[in-house]
């Protein structure tokens, strides 16, 4: 039986050499790792460029990077993390070391060097999320309309101070299930100025001790221990 023979040929535009149709053509030298450019419109003339892409696959780039739709996407997941870096050097320092713009160039974040943080808009925080400080104190919004304030651990709450921490400035502090006025170094109690109302109306009746002439109702206060007394009300 006889064999058959096969003939592979290779087409011109795939032919090396000089004066082939198709042929490329570059600068006599070009930046090592830098990325190819086309030069022109034609497909067929290339330039050397300043973006860098080394061999482990970081790209440096000299200018700004423009996307339509684009995201940093951790690609190993088990890490954890999407790291975008700033490295140290010209700008480091500056009030606006790391930016986000709208469409027309208006700012909508920015980060300095310090890690200060301002946005020019809204900020908004899912339902059940929490803001915090690290190892802190927390605050959240458990529903619509209530905030609460506590520590880290979502088990207490200490002062909410006004204006400093000493004793120059008063504070509201949670004791159990009372809340006191105490100086914001929690020296002291803290006066309060307003007007008291009772949570409940006044007894109507005569109390010991008092002319029926001045007094024809009393008030019940508790002392620190949970005493309550009668206090008359002369109306």
């Amino acid at each position: 039986m006889g064999g058959v023979g096969f003939q592979f040929v290779v087409p011109p535009l795939a032919r090396g050499g000089s004066g082939g149709i198709g042929n490329v053509v570059g600068p006599a030298s070009a930046t090592d790792n830098a990325v190819v450019r086309y030069d022109g419109a034609t497909g067929k003339l290339i330039k050397n460029s300043n973006a860098i892409l080394d061999n482990t696959g970081n790209l440096t780039l000299a200018g700004n990077v423009t996307a339509q739709n684009g995201f940093f996407q951790n690609t190993t997941p088990s890490t954890g993390k999407t790291l975008l870096t700033v490295q140290s050097g010209q700008g480091q320092g500056a009030s606006s070391l790391f930016r986000i713009l709208d469409i027309g160039g208006g700012s909508l974040l920015d980060v300095d060097s310090s890690g200060f943080v301002v946005i020019n808009d809204a900020l908004s925080i899912g339902s059940t999320s929490p803001i915090f400080w690290n190892g802190r104190s927390v605050l959240l919004s458990p529903v619509n309309g209530n905030i609460m304030m506590s520590n880290n651990s979502e088990t207490n709450f200490g002062l909410l101070q006004f204006g400093g921490a000493t004793s120059l400035f008063p504070a509201l502090k949670r004791s159990t299930t009372i809340l006191q006025a105490r100086l914001s170094d929690d020296s002291a109690f803290a006066s309060i100025q307003g007007k008291l109302t009772t949570d409940v109306p006044a007894v109507t009746g005569l109390v010991a001790g008092v002319l029926s002439a001045l007094t024809n109702a009393s008030l019940s206060i508790a002392d620190a221990s949970g005493q309550v007394y009668r206090v008359p009300c002369i109306i």
